[in-house]
């Protein structure tokens, strides 16, 4: 039955192919040319008279014809159409082939509808289709043909196998083998490399169900495929900017909810929620940051909650400390905003870029012999590329909002003066603070340190 049945399957993908299509069409118009002819050979009256008297039969025959024609066409376009995910719509294709009809049954109701039913469970709208089994031997028989296949139906993940029942432990057993594919934004190669290595260890290659336990197998198998699945989805949204949408999904696979009967994949399960929430945390980071950089009024109190959601998930991340460090300094709590920078300080694993959000606070409180110390470390370790260009961006918008703080011109100086080595700047910077700075009559220590520098300038010049 197996030999027949995939016999079966080798002949339905040679009859959808495109070049069996045209000869089945030339065969219909052969055999509508021929019935004509074989009325003409068959009668003596001459072949002008004959058309006219037959006039009616051709037609029919013609319409006949046609009417074949068309149906073969649109039977034929119905079998090979693809679904297609609409606009910005999140989609799981299934491309499964089966032993028999009655494996396809088994993953049709108890593996892809349990899999759409876990995801409805935690209320995410995603389309889920199932190809048709000439494009599952198609992407079979050519896995280079997924990128193909990802523009075309413009769905995020796709699941390629097959499913057949074997002996396993001398029983039989459903064997499920997939191949994962999911899509997403240009990638570096190391992160393409971890995506792949997290795909690996998510889904096992190949699934075993004993047909004794087959229910129990297959709730099993679709609660890690929609768990897995879902975590890969979010992170392919997150490497092509979808940043909010990745963010919902990977907090429903963060509160995921695990049966009693998952238990014995509680390690793969906890590996997955670990990794889940040091991705949340960067995905609440890069949209603090979008806030920030909004055009329009700040939504602080939308911070606040993002900030807030990410101290529950972990205490000790160096990206939570310096998201806290500048949340608090915009709503004005600076003591919070040096707390997590110390926090931050103790978990940077050699990143030296807090200690330049430090020296800044120092600058802004006007502890300037603070500031300069800090800067001075700064320089001396390394930091996130750029970070100086942040810092200078930073410090002239505070400036531009908070013009009494003229001592971070101070701070702007010893940048440009130390870092960049840009002596235009850093000379109009020092000129400033000495100017605002004699009319205040503060800071007369760091005017003094000012002047020596701009003369260092100038003797250079």
């Amino acid at each position: 039955m197996t030999i027949a049945y995939e016999t079966w399957l080798k002949v339905k993908f040679l009859i959808s192919r495109k070049l069996t299509f045209i000869t089945l069409q030339i065969v219909i118009l052969l055999s509508f040319l021929m019935r004509i002819g074989f009325l003409v050979t068959n009668s003596n009256t001459p072949i002008i008279k004959l058309l006219e008297n037959s006039k009616d039969l051709i037609v029919n025959n013609f319409i006949i014809t046609l009417l074949i024609d068309l149906s073969l066409t649109f039977l034929w376009l119905f079998y090979r159409r693809l679904p297609r995910v609409k606009g910005k719509e999140i989609g799981i294709i299934f491309a499964i082939a089966n032993d028999t009809e009655y494996i396809k049954d088994k993953i049709k109701k108890d593996f892809i509808e349990q899999v759409l039913e876990q995801i409805r469970k935690i209320g995410l709208d995603i389309k889920i289709h199932v190809l048709s089994e000439y494009h599952t031997e198609k992407l079979l028989r050519n896995h280079s043909l997924l990128l193909r296949y990802h523009r075309k139906t413009n769905a995020r993940f796709i699941l390629v196998g097959k499913a057949r029942v074997r002996v396993h432990k001398k029983k039989d057993a459903y064997a499920i083998e997939l191949n994962e594919s999911v899509m997403h934004g240009n990638i570096n190669n190391e992160l393409r490399r971890e995506l792949i290595e997290d795909m690996l260890s998510i889904f096992p290659r190949i699934s075993m169900i004993n047909l004794e336990e087959e229910f129990t197998g297959f709730q099993l198998t679709s609660n890690i495929f929609s768990f897995g699945s879902l975590y890969i989805i979010g992170l392919s949204l997150l490497y092509s900017n979808r940043i909010k949408e990745a963010y919902e999904i990977h907090r429903r696979v963060l509160f995921y909810p695990i049966t009693v009967a998952q238990k014995f994949l509680s390690a793969r399960i906890d590996k997955i929620k670990n990794s889940t929430k040091q991705i949340i945390i960067e995905e609440i980071r890069l949209q603090v940051y979008e806030e920030y950089n909004k055009d329009d009024r700040i939504d602080f109190k939308k911070i606040g909650s993002l900030i807030s959601e990410a101290e529950c998930l972990n205490h000790e991340n160096y990206n939570l400390f310096t998201l806290q460090a500048i949340y608090y300094f915009k709503v004005k709590d600076l003591e919070k905003s040096f707390a997590a920078l110390h926090k931050a300080s103790r978990v940077s694993d050699g990143d030296y870029t807090w200690i330049y959000s430090e020296a800044f606070l120092y600058g802004y409180v006007g502890e300037l012999d603070k500031a300069y110390t800090c800067y001075k470390k700064g320089f001396r370790h390394n930091a996130v590329k750029n970070v100086h260009i942040q810092c200078e961006d930073f410090i002239l918008d505070v400036l531009e909002e908070e013009p009494e703080k003229y001592q971070l011109n101070y701070c702007l100086g010893l940048l440009y003066y130390f870092h960049h080595n840009d002596f235009v700047l850093a000379k109009e910077r020092f000129e400033k603070f000495i100017e605002q700075g004699m009319k205040s009559g503060e800071y007369d220590r760091y005017i003094e340190f000012a002047r020596n520098y701009i003369e260092e300038i100038e003797s250079s010049e």
